[in-house]
């Protein structure tokens, strides 16, 4: 029967991921029926503004009493108003006929020309600018038809194209901001993918790197030093425990986004010498130097070169031949550096690969800027941050 070690997660990265993978939070808009405090007022003042004004024009001397027909144009344009919320073309050409035979018939002002606003506020919320534009037009050419019959209402024939724009546009700039927060949502939800994804490579390729030399050493001393066989062991069962950990909590995020999901500390500069111990149960010689002040590193910059250290490490198990490696930590005046390099002599450049890849865009992310490649005494892996 086979058996690993569990113990406590620490480099899950689960805290960064829950919230996006979730969902939003509640102080977030969802969707577009929330709408911005200051639009919602700008179309209260537009159709506040547009009925004391149709109100307040001067009725033509000869106007009709509004009557029976009056009341069935209004239900017609109010009708077209509504139907704009669905079917777009046919609802403006409703607001159309109505305020135009409105205007035709010679009735006073009234607020009858509320439904064209409402018509295109909707339009410019929900439709493409060609439709809303096109309902515009339409409104207006009915309204000029209805004054060219009954020669009534010229000054609110005029002033109504301009309300109608002001309408319209305020559903415009509503829906913009509905697809820019759409795209702002879908544009970090791929950059969470692209962190897990990375954090994932980065937590298994090590544990796999560091399974396989235990592996190979244990098959190489079982027979003559068991003890060291039992060693590579346990380190094999801890390396698996700590993945299976890793890889349970990022699952039962992903799986259950609506339920509470444990949390870990992100990994940092602390943790670096845990990264160095399969390579010295390896029998390799791994030195961990640091300088200056390790707690004033911001986390993101302590966590990515975390990862770093951690990719390095990896590949220098799989890869490598080198019998000493050193990670060198300086924080000070502002700048952060961490180097990780080897004896293994000099190596041709590694083709960019996942882990390579990985390494650049964790550091691009953070503002840092890294370089690898030969060095002098075998491969080297440098990355630098300048802090604000």
């Amino acid at each position: 029967m086979s058996t690993y070690v569990r113990r406590p997660t620490r480099a899950t990265g689960v805290d960064r991921h829950t919230r996006l993978v979730s969902g939003p939070t509640t102080a977030e808009p969802t969707d577009g029926r929330s709408l911005p405090p200051v639009a919602v007022a700008v179309a209260v003042l537009v159709a506040t503004l547009a009925g004391f004004v149709t109100d307040h024009l001067s009725p033509p001397d000869n106007a009709r009493t509004p009557g029976a027909l009056a009341a069935v144009l209004a239900v017609v344009a109010i009708a077209g108003a509504a139907a704009t919320l669905r079917w777009p073309v046919p609802g403006f050409v409703l607001v159309a006929a109505g305020l135009g035979g409105y205007v035709g018939r010679g009735y006073p002002n009234g607020p009858i020309y509320l439904a064209g606003l409402a018509a295109m506020f909707v339009l410019g919320r929900r439709s493409s600018r060609v439709v809303a534009l096109s309902g515009l037009a339409t409104i207006e050419v009915a309204l000029v038809v209805g004054w060219l019959f009954a020669r009534h209402n010229g000054s609110l024939v005029a002033f109504y194209p301009g309300w109608a724009a002001a309408a319209g546009a305020v559903g415009v700039a509503l829906r913009s901001w509905k697809f820019g927060r759409a795209e702002q949502t879908q544009r970090r939800l791929a950059e969470e993918r692209l962190r897990i994804a990375r954090d994932l490579h980065d937590g298994v390729a090590h544990a796999m790197a560091t399974i396989n030399v235990q592996a190979a050493a244990a098959a190489h001393v079982i027979d003559r030093q068991p003890a060291a066989a039992k060693q590579a062991l346990a380190a094999i069962a801890q390396a698996s425990g700590t993945v299976l950990d890793e890889l349970n909590a990022m699952l039962r995020v992903l799986r259950a986004a609506g339920e509470v999901a444990e949390r870990a500390p992100a990994p940092g500069l602390d943790d670096l010498d845990a990264l160095l111990e399969p390579v010295r149960v390896a029998g390799r010689t791994a030195r961990l130097e640091v300088h200056g002040d390790l707690a004033a590193v911001p986390s993101t910059v302590a966590t990515a070169a975390y990862r770093i250290v951690q990719e390095s490490v990896t590949n220098l198990l799989k890869h490598s031949s080198a019998r000493t490696a050193t990670v060198a930590v300086t924080a000070t005046d502002g700048v952060v550096r961490v180097a990780v390099t080897d004896d293994g002599g000099p190596v041709p450049p590694p083709p960019l690969g996942n882990g390579l890849r990985g390494m650049h865009e964790r550091a691009t992310a953070t503002g840092g800027t890294l370089t690898a490649g030969p060095a002098d005494a075998g491969f080297a892996v440098r990355v630098e941050w300048r802090l604000p």
